[in-house]
């Protein structure tokens, strides 16, 4: 069964995130924060979590990835206070056993439509049980 391969992602999981934005190819300083991070993974992949310092919230799915170490992940983020941190993200989870911690790596990006300009906002954090 595909869920078992979430096993060894199952659980709360916390450490210090980054959260970067850059706008029209400029790193926007308002976007900038670290953060302490808390997710939750359930088994069968349902994804919960906050980031206390911006307000943000996030759910979303993981899912097994192409290594047994690594889980793909959809997340949508809500409530930040920097509000173009609220869009959905894709990215993934990789598992180091040995040093025992997991490094998530988020990314979205916006098209340049309808006014906007182009964007691309990351989150990047290593965080352990």
């Amino acid at each position: 069964m595909a869920i078992d391969k979430l096993a060894a992602f199952v659980g709360d999981w916390r450490g210090q995130a980054q959260f970067q934005g850059t706008l029209a190819g400029k790193i926007d300083p308002a976007a900038q924060t670290v953060s302490e991070l808390s997710v939750k993974i359930e088994p069968g992949g349902r994804l919960t979590g906050a980031s206390a310092t911006n307000g943000c919230k996030l759910q979303g799915t993981a899912t097994p990835g192409a290594a047994p170490t690594v889980a793909n992940l959809e997340i949508t983020f809500s409530g930040c206070t920097y509000p173009e941190l609220n869009r959905k993200f894709m990215g993934n989870l990789i598992e180091y056993p040995k040093d025992r911690y997991v490094a998530l790596s988020l990314n979205a990006n916006q098209l340049a439509t309808g006014g906007k300009k182009p964007a691309t906002y990351s989150v990047k954090a290593t965080i352990r049980h």
